[in-house]
């Protein structure tokens, strides 16, 4: 495999962006050479990321408790 498939390859995977979860590679070979690859991403979200971004939308009351 050539120095240039594998510049491709990480460009590839930097254009997916990927800041939490997985990136798989598979290559084809015929005749004992790679002839392409499937990239595949898998992104992650935290829920607990999201259940505090639901908290926001809470509005403090005078005395300081949130309330819908």
């Amino acid at each position: 495999m050539s120095e240039e498939v594998l510049i491709q390859l990480l460009q590839d995977i930097n254009r997916e962006n990927v800041r939490f979860g997985t990136v798989e590679v598979s290559f084809t070979f015929h005749d004992g050479r790679a002839v392409s690859y499937v990239l595949s991403v898998s992104k992650r979200r935290n829920l607990d990321s999201l259940l505090k971004s639901s908290d926001h939308h809470l509005k403090e009351d005078a005395d300081g408790y949130r309330k819908r």
